[in-house]
């Protein structure tokens, strides 16, 4: 793998190869690198939107994500190790340092691609092969996946309380939601959770039940 560096005057270059380029693939490049590009280069556009995938964006829109997810946390998780630069220690660093770090997020970037492409990239959440977070998550240990009817295989991330309301008897129910991923055939299904509380002592009425929606 060739890694090339472009400093502020080699602005020509850059577009250049970018736009000669058959695919352009960023990291959130939609709402950092490309907005640096167009100020410094007084540019309205960068590389052709056609050509260019935002990671990034690409996760969140492929899976279903409430929120984007940071680069950070796809490597810790999926490449075994953090960035190798974070993006506030970026600004006292001298060339050298920089050249590391920017070469680092390119080929964890390119890795993540790559993962992504192949179905295999895995999120933050409950993981299947965990007996730890099975033992605290005993109704999620229960599901099957609903396309290949596997136990034990599916990963559930971004799960958020979604409402709170009270019944006609008082009582709290909480209502909270999600997506899952089978490790086995991918399927990816959401999820919802529903639990009530007494409204006097807030003690919990019903049993962790959690149910896939039909999509």
């Amino acid at each position: 793998m060739k890694f090339l560096y472009f400093l502020p005057k080699d602005g020509a270059n850059l577009l250049k190869l970018l736009n000669s380029a058959a695919e352009v693939i960023s990291y959130n490049g939609k709402n950092f690198d490309l907005l640096v590009l167009m100020k410094h280069l007084g540019r309205r556009r960068i590389v052709s939107a056609k050509k260019h995938l935002d990671l990034c964006e690409a996760i969140q829109t492929s899976y279903r994500l409430n929120h984007p997810l940071r680069l950070n946390t796809l490597t810790k998780i999926n490449l075994g190790k953090a960035k190798h630069t974070l993006g506030r220690e970026m600004k006292n660093s001298s060339l050298e340092k920089l050249k590391a770090a920017c070469r680092s997020d390119v080929y964890d970037t390119y890795r993540l691609w790559k993962m992504f492409k192949a179905s295999a990239l895995r999120f933050p959440g409950f993981d299947p092969r965990s007996d730890d977070q099975w033992r605290w998550f005993a109704g999620f240990y229960k599901l099957l996946c609903p396309k290949c009817g596997r136990q034990r295989t599916l990963w559930f991330w971004d799960g958020a309380c979604r409402d709170s309301v009270r019944d006609g008897h008082g009582n709290l129910i909480d209502w909270s939601s999600g997506h899952a991923k089978c490790i086995s055939c991918q399927y990816v299904a959401r999820w919802e959770l529903k639990r009530v509380f007494d409204g006097n002592s807030m003690r919990r009425i019903n049993a962790d039940r959690p149910y896939f929606l039909k999509t």
